[in-house]
């Protein structure tokens, strides 16, 4: 089997399109899912053989911009919705129907109001000091300093 078809066997890709090692071979490479983009793939200098790769990492991931969600305009539509008004059609419904269906409403008014965007990541370099408590003790200093501003 060739690298190439293991690799989309796993929905991977290979980066790098020019030979890495002193005998013209590909000897080091950068192996991403599909969807991360890699720009800038560059493949410098040899030492002791093989080359130094460098390569910017982006990858994909879908939010929504709740700076955009106006309140008022919000507040009334999940009222407005089958939820509310139709109380007669929620009685033949089983547990999860109506958990469901209320999944689906507000789902189709969050859409309506505040849309799903797809945001581009920069991934950045592994930080294994900053665990989980050095990152709590970043955001609180960062709103002691907006509450000082």
């Amino acid at each position: 089997m060739r690298l190439t078809e293991l690799l989309q066997s796993f929905d991977c890709t290979q980066h790098v399109d020019e030979p890495t090692h002193k005998d013209g071979h590909f000897f080091d490479l950068v192996v991403t899912w599909r969807e991360t983009a890699v720009i800038g793939v560059h493949v410098g200098d040899r030492l002791f053989g093989h080359a130094l790769i460098t390569a910017t990492l982006y990858t994909w991931t879908m939010c929504r911009n709740w700076h955009n969600l106006s309140l008022t305009e919000f507040e009334n539509d999940p009222t407005a919705s089958r939820l509310c008004n139709d109380l007669s059609s929620l009685d033949g419904m089983s547990a999860d129907e109506p958990t469901d269906l209320c999944g689906e409403e507000m789902t189709s008014v969050l859409d309506k109001h505040c849309p799903v965007t797809q945001v581009r990541h920069r991934l950045g370099e592994m930080t294994p000091w900053f665990d989980l408590d050095c990152r709590a003790s970043h955001r609180r200093s960062r709103q002691l300093v907006r509450h000082y501003r």
